[in-house]
């Protein structure tokens, strides 16, 4: 395995640890599937807004 590859391991550990950043009070051992990837879904596109925010105000927009 080449070392910029990510293995499907960080692939997993990425999603929780947004999972567990955006939502706090969630239990991820109580999630089923389904709401698991919506939450994450959620999460993913909640930090892509802050990026995305962050990258405007160092431009001044």
């Amino acid at each position: 395995m080449e070392t910029w590859e990510v293995r499907e391991d960080d692939y997993f550990r990425q999603k929780i640890i947004l999972l567990r950043h955006y939502f706090p009070g969630v239990n991820i051992d109580d999630l089923d599937e389904e709401d698991f990837a919506r939450l994450v879904c959620d999460a993913e596109w909640m930090h892509s807004q802050m990026v995305i925010t962050r990258h405007a105000n160092a431009l001044g927009l």
